[in-house]
């Protein structure tokens, strides 16, 4: 019996000590990823100054917190900041990390933030950032069942101190 609780005892604190360890030595090979993710799927440039990952802050979910986002547009609103706040924070399932169907946020915080949204006069918004799918794939998304275009299910968000 002490032998099972004293083998418990040491496989519950090295998990613990592995969910601390992991967001601080991951922490760069997460953020190129975060990034190039991010900048590889919209028409513009994100950019933060600091990256805070956690498995503790919202357990047993995943919180990721950037620090001085800015998301600048590219052409025809080129260099005009759509988006910079002091802090952008996400919660999310660990499994959802892993997940290709729909991407489901538990909560999502934005504080001190300066959204600029703008129309031109042809009708062209500024938040219209999402780089469209090549017509290749697109073609082979309609005709092959199950696959599904980028859903977002979002069940807590807050945007306080913003403009």
């Amino acid at each position: 019996m002490k032998k099972t609780l004293k083998i418990l005892g040491i496989t519950l604190l090295f998990l613990i000590i592995a969910l601390f360890l992991i967001p601080i030595l991951f922490k760069g090979n997460i953020e190129k990823m975060v990034k190039k993710a991010a900048n590889d799927n919209i028409n513009g440039q994100v950019e933060w100054t600091a990256l805070d990952l956690s498995l503790f802050r919202n357990f047993p979910s995943v919180s990721l917190s950037l620090k001085d986002i800015s998301l600048i547009n590219t052409a025809p609103f080129e260099g005009d900041t759509l988006v910079y706040a002091k802090d952008f924070s996400v919660s999310m399932g660990l499994m959802q990390l892993f997940k290709d169907e729909g991407l489901s946020i538990d909560q999502l915080y934005l504080d001190k933030a300066f959204i600029n949204v703008k129309v031109n006069s042809d009708g062209t918004a500024n938040y219209d950032i999402a780089k469209s799918k090549d017509s290749n794939e697109s073609s082979q998304d309609t005709t092959t069942p199950g696959n599904d275009t980028f859903q977002l299910h979002l069940n807590h968000y807050e945007i306080t101190s913003s403009k």
